[in-house]
């Protein structure tokens, strides 16, 4: 997972090449964490919060409501839990 300042590339690091598998259209992404078991990953955007399915890319859902910048996340992303400092 590489950000950069038009889009969250997700990339197959490979022996002797980075190739790209999925761009997801999060400008700007300032932190992304993957959950215990690889199968999900979130990504920051202002106060915005982006879950995503590893496999497929596709958004399953977005946590908003944070009254500033989301600054971290804790790496211990869960199915049932996600603990988002802002």
């Amino acid at each position: 997972m590489v950000g950069f300042s038009d889009k969250l590339r997700f990339m197959n690091l490979l022996i002797d090449d980075i190739r790209l598998a999925k761009e997801i259209g999060i400008k700007s992404c300032q932190e992304c964490t993957f959950s215990n078991g690889g199968q999900y990953f979130a990504a920051v955007h202002n106060n915005v919060v982006q879950i995503f399915s590893t496999y497929t890319c596709e958004n399953i859902g977005n946590l908003r409501g944070h009254s500033g910048k989301v600054s971290s996340e804790m790496a211990s992303m869960t199915l049932a839990t996600l603990q988002v400092y802002s």
